[in-house]
């Protein structure tokens, strides 16, 4: 049976249940939780915890959790801590905590789970029903009538993705839906078994080297600040972009006598980056001071040396700051970028096939098929305005002719040791 055993470690044995589709294991953590980050907003309730030198991850909806946790920590409780642990590395993720005395965390079921993830996906396309059927209604007699059919289809188009994504979770808790069920049964089975005291696990009890420091690169310009050392006054604002969603984030804060200004993209599917109060971080930044912004330096990238997780700025650079500014899409975000583009090009075009197919004079009809054709040809331009420069400046970076933006990007990545932007030594995460 998978179990808890006196060094921390999950570990599976005969009984072990493994999801078929998947190589995602239930297992259980004993010890105390020697380390916890709580990141950054508070609102997003991630958590990654240190249980007896085991990392587990773990993101929570109710506050009143996160402060058990904290509780739990300061009082350096024995705990029981089951987790699903699979994936790229051997991520091991949070699904429950038992502390004795009725005190812990249950599991979130996989019942209702999948009762919420159902009654999201009717309700969506219910949404979408009726908006369709309302743009069904429309005569398009007037400019008004083609506006609310637009307004129609988005608001259905909108419904039928968020239906989309549901059933993407649903599809996902099926494939680890083994994981999940032997998971609930260990909370079940050991909710009455005490925890035992365990010894810290030399991970647990030795500290980490803290390495503090900062070095300026002048190699060429803009120069560069590297900084080592630790978060601190760490904080999170959303602001809109444009006056109307998609919104950027940003982060403020201080490492050692220096404070620093963070940008990062938070659209739908964005990387959110994991920053918690006191991370031992490296830090790249514009080493000048931008007039008008105040006492705080630019970040062009950043390096978490609790988790090793690297983010390097690209987005909010796209249209700012662009005399100091590296590459504004950065090369992992051009595909979905583009995807993207296309998908929303082709939903204008269907839209202006619809109110074209509509028409109700002779000749409007005789001469849709044409004007079908040049709006296709003319969005298929536009996207090809943005595509093909991206192309072309890529191989001329290949080529070893970068340009200015480029060659900031190929500094800043030097200066955090991570290889080249084609050849990066690292996961590097996009913001």
């Amino acid at each position: 049976m998978l179990g808890a055993f006196n060094i921390g470690r999950p570990r599976c044995g005969p009984s072990a249940r493994m999801s078929r589709r998947t190589n995602t294991v239930a297992a259980t953590v004993e010890g105390r939780i020697d380390a916890m980050r709580v990141a950054v907003p508070l609102v997003r309730g991630q958590v990654w915890l240190r249980v007896n030198g085991v990392a587990v991850n773990g993101t929570f909806d109710d506050p009143a959790d996160i402060r058990t946790l904290q509780g739990l920590r300061q009082q350096a409780t024995p705990v029981r801590v089951g987790v699903l642990e699979g994936g790229p590395g051997g991520l091991r993720h949070f699904s429950w905590l038992n502390a004795g005395q009725d005190r812990g965390i249950p599991p979130r079921y996989y019942v209702d789970q999948r009762r919420r993830g159902w009654r999201g996906i009717g309700i969506s396309l219910a949404v979408a029903a009726v908006a369709g059927a309302g743009a069904s209604l429309l005569d398009l007699s007037s400019f008004a009538q083609v506006l609310l059919l637009v307004l129609a289809l988005t608001v259905a188009l909108v419904a039928v993705l968020l239906a989309g994504f549901s059933l993407y979770g649903l599809w996902d808790n099926r494939r680890h839906r083994a994981a999940i069920l032997r998971s609930e049964a260990l909370y079940r089975d050991l909710l009455r078994t005490p925890v035992r005291h365990v010894a810290p696990s030399a991970q647990a009890s030795v500290s980490r080297p803290q390495g503090e420091g900062e070095t300026l690169i002048t190699d060429a310009a803009p120069e560069i600040l590297l900084i080592r050392g630790a978060l601190a006054s760490l904080t999170h604002e959303a602001r809109p972009s444009m006056r109307t969603t998609p919104s950027y984030g940003v982060y403020r804060f201080q490492v050692g006598a220096r404070r620093f200004i963070m940008y990062v993209a938070e659209n739908f599917g964005d990387v959110l980056p994991f920053l918690a109060e006191g991370d031992q971080v490296e830090v790249a930044a514009y080493a000048g001071h931008i007039a008008g912004a105040g006492p705080e330096q630019l970040v062009y990238g950043l390096r978490n040396r609790e988790d090793g997780r690297v983010y390097v700025c690209h987005h909010y650079f796209r249209a700012a700051f662009t005399d100091i500014a590296p590459v504004g899409v950065g090369l992992r975000q051009r595909v979905p970028m583009l995807s993207l583009l296309a998908i929303l090009l082709l939903v204008c075009w269907l839209v202006v096939v619809a109110v074209l197919s509509s028409s109700d004079s002779p000749s409007g009809r005789e001469t849709a098929p044409e004007l079908a054709v040049v709006t296709f040809v003319f969005l298929l331009a536009a996207w090809l305005c943005i595509a093909l420069p991206l192309l072309i400046l890529d191989t001329r970076w290949r080529m070893g002719r970068p340009t200015r933006r480029q060659r900031i990007l190929e500094r800043i990545y030097r200066a955090l040791g991570l290889g080249t932007p084609f050849a990066p030594t690292a996961v590097i995460e996009e913001v």
